[in-house]
């Protein structure tokens, strides 16, 4: 749906509990489910792997172009890092459900211990490429837990947002007037199969007499 690859630094953009960085998009017209995320990550120092450090990613609304209200989250996955400059695949649990043509703010954050989201190059680098119809619509920063955003200088962080089309399936109400329609027929069938037997009934007796 979305992707932006490889992790070509050792550095990235800084996410703690405070500055958390968020990708802006908007969905095609079917219903769907974000099953997962590839993040480049770093850590704070690249001399410092391997360790263990935590993200978090959370699901925006969108208001004037900026992140609005918390939809869901996957709370703070431990991340082993070995090495720098490699990608990681995150859950989203049982997946962040998303709307038809529908503006949202995926939001990358971390705890008060740091980590570093990596760019495609540095310096340079590539923005992300939308497909299937979505669209990019750039990248917001906050510096203070997201009481403000602001349009960052640099918009090559590594990612890969993978989606897949929810399944309509019958409501209870569907499932209940299709059990009471075969309800109805059976009944029909089994009227009309009694009436045919008292007819075929009463042809006999009449023809005894």
């Amino acid at each position: 749906m979305i992707s932006n690859t490889p992790n070509g630094s050792t550095g990235g953009s800084t996410l703690d509990a405070q500055n958390w960085k968020a990708l802006l998009f908007t969905t095609n017209a079917s219903e769907a489910r974000i099953e997962s995320v590839t993040l480049g990550l770093n850590p704070m120092t690249p001399a410092s792997v391997p360790i263990q450090l935590k993200v978090e990613m959370a699901l925006y609304s969108v208001q004037a172009g900026l992140p609005s209200l918390q939809l869901t989250t996957s709370g703070l996955q431990a991340v082993q890092l070995n090495q720098t400059q490699q990608t990681y695949v995150l859950a989203t649990g049982s997946g962040f459900n998303l709307a038809p043509n529908t503006q949202y703010a995926l939001v990358v954050r971390s705890d008060a211990t740091g980590i570093k989201w990596g760019n495609t190059a540095s310096p340079g680098g590539t923005t992300p490429t939308a497909y299937s119809g979505y669209t990019f619509d750039g990248f917001r920063l906050t510096t203070d837990g997201g009481a403000t955003w602001t349009s960052p200088a640099s918009n090559v962080n590594t990612i890969v947002i993978s989606v897949g089309e929810l399944v309509s399936v019958p409501t209870l109400s569907k499932w209940t007037t299709l059990i009471l329609m075969l309800f109805v027929l059976v009944c029909l069938a089994s009227q009309r199969d009694v009436v045919g037997r008292l007819r075929d009934s009463k042809h006999r007796s009449c023809d005894g007499h």
